[in-house]
């Protein structure tokens, strides 16, 4: 496990996902300090596979899609992005244990590879080793230390027998107002499959379609189901926003935001609910699984001639589906959903 990068501000990735698993990493920044290599000089971050979004459970011969987009602060150097899939974890990576996904001659790029697990892929813990870095058209090897790169290191699960399906999770109603009943549901795991939910406040239930009633502000939050069959585990989790619904807006639980295009390709409009004061708003998106991947700027809402809409940007984001947060200073909160082709 070789020690990586020096100067990541240089060159650093910003999403490593493993399309179709529990594995979306999004919006990270440059980070230097996080685990320290061997040489104690060049430091790499390792995600704890205790955090659903930073682990997986892969099928021996099924094929997944790996998905990395990494940044530079030149917009002319070279960018190369790709990883190292440690298969028969002996701690060395080898030539075909390695995915390019892609090199590019420009500032924030993405890219993507088909990874096949090997049907003699070590059963258990194996590492993921994903590097964003500069060298033109060059790579460096997988324990070099090349100086303008990051790399990131992820703990997978490699299993034989098919095991549960990643379930869809959801909660409902959204928007949910304190007082409510939350309703957690998770489909798709497979027939004989257990489900055990933890959550905010010191929730804990099992169950394909647990209910919380009487829920408070302080439920709102991720709740993550572990779900179990045939022996073998997968984690993920459900965003459950709740909201005080105050009564100045009585109507806020029915209320939905407005957005279209929807789905949309990368901008949409966002159309601001009736009657909202002069003051401060901001807009959180979020996955599914209630990581905030991004934080559009929003002006203050100016007292005259107030705008109805604000236009939102999700070219950056992967495709999918994006829980959309208004909050509005003194007024609450208002979500609506959108889907990023």
């Amino acid at each position: 496990m070789g020690a990586v990068g020096r100067y990541c501000t240089d060159a650093y990735l910003t999403d490593v996902a493993l399309l179709g698993t529990s594995l979306a990493n999004h919006g990270t920044a440059c980070s230097t300090s996080a685990f320290l290599g061997a040489s104690g000089q060049f430091p790499f971050t390792l995600y704890p596979p205790t955090v659903p979004a930073y682990t997986a459970t892969l099928v021996r011969g099924q094929t997944y899609t790996l998905w990395l987009r990494a940044a530079s602060r030149s917009s002319t150097t070279y960018l190369n992005t790709g990883a190292w899939f440690d298969w028969n974890a002996d701690g060395g990576y080898t030539a075909n244990e390695f995915y390019r996904t892609g090199t590019f001659a420009q500032g924030s790029q993405q890219g993507q590879a088909a990874v096949t697990v090997p049907l003699t892929a070590r059963l258990g813990q194996v590492l993921l080793r994903a590097c964003g870095q500069i060298d033109y058209l060059n790579w460096y090897g997988a324990c070099a230390n090349p100086t303008y790169s990051e790399t990131e290191f992820y703990v997978l699960e490699v299993v034989d027998q098919p095991g549960p399906g990643l379930p869809v999770l959801t909660a409902a109603p959204q928007p949910l107002c304190a007082g409510g009943t939350l309703q957690l549901q998770a489909t798709g795991a497979g027939a004989g499959a257990a489900v055990r939910w933890l959550g905010p406040a010191g929730f804990a239930a099992t169950g394909l379609a647990p209910a919380l009633p009487a829920v408070t502000l302080a439920n709102g939050g991720t709740y993550v189901a572990t779900t179990t069959r045939n022996g073998q585990r997968v984690v993920s989790s459900v965003y459950a926003p709740v909201t005080a619904c105050l009564a100045t807006r009585a109507t806020v639980a029915a209320e939905h935001l407005r957005l279209f295009p929807n789905p949309t390709t990368g901008r949409c409009t966002l159309r601001l609910p009736a009657g909202l004061p002069p003051g401060e708003l901001a807009v959180v998106l979020r996955t599914p699984t209630g990581q905030a991947v991004a934080r559009p700027f929003v002006p203050a809402r100016p007292a005259a001639n107030p705008p109805a809409d604000l236009t939102l940007d999700l070219g950056q984001l992967p495709p999918g589906l994006y829980f959309v947060e208004l909050q509005v200073a003194g007024q609450g909160r208002y979500f609506g959903k959108v889907v990023r082709e």
